[in-house]
């Protein structure tokens, strides 16, 4: 017997869901009797499920164990070939950033002699030099070859180095760490509200 194709399997499951989906969603539960009915309905809801994922596997499986090993051959290539390229551009990194603060150097003591210079001439009654100082000149932004392109640009960055000093404005609530003091009895943490609610779990003999 030939076997199935995934369309032809999700078309026999296909024939109950609707129906299952609706049956679920007009249940009504008021009784004891009711949540007995239901358990029975849930059961073959997760038989269904189980039934649907084990076939979804079953097809799957083969196709990701071959992406998988496929993705660790070429992650054997790709993984030195990602360093390499961000030591490279570190290294360009480095070397603007060096060049940057060797002309802000050269700029502050450019500054600093025409201050002087204004100073004295301040103090002999002549006018002041009112042309600014004459920037340095910076690396040079994009370098184009005939291989390829590389352009730097300044960005601002940050690092936190003291948690306990961050501003409140720039933090937010870590859902693991509120699941965990409320799993540990905390039952009133300002901007949170705790509440009971029921969990239901299912297992289908």
């Amino acid at each position: 017997m030939a076997k199935k194709t995934p369309e032809q399997e999700v078309a026999v499951i296909a024939k109950e869901v609707v129906s299952l989906q609706q049956q679920a969603e007009s249940l009504v539960i008021k009784t004891e009797a009711d949540v007995s009915t239901a358990t029975d309905f849930l059961a073959r809801l997760k038989t269904k499920y189980d039934g649907a994922e084990t076939m979804r596997t079953f097809f799957v499986k083969p196709l990701n164990d071959q992406v998988k090993n496929i993705n660790l051959m070429f992650k054997g290539q790709t993984d030195p070939l990602d360093k390499a390229i961000r030591t490279v551009k570190a290294a360009i990194s480095t070397y603007t950033l060096e060049q940057e603060a060797e002309a802000q150097r050269k700029e502050a003591i450019a500054q600093a002699r025409r201050d002087k210079a204004n100073a004295a001439r301040e103090e002999a009654g002549k006018s002041l030099i009112l042309d600014p100082v004459k920037s340095v000149e910076r690396a040079a932004p994009t370098v184009a070859t005939a291989a390829g392109r590389t352009t730097t640009k300044k960005v601002w960055k940050f690092e936190v180095i003291k948690a306990s000093e961050v501003p409140r404005e720039y933090c937010e609530p870590v859902d693991k760490l509120i699941r965990n003091a409320v799993n540990a009895g905390a039952r009133d943490i300002k901007g949170v509200r705790i509440y009971e609610d029921v969990q239901v779990s299912i297992s289908a003999n």
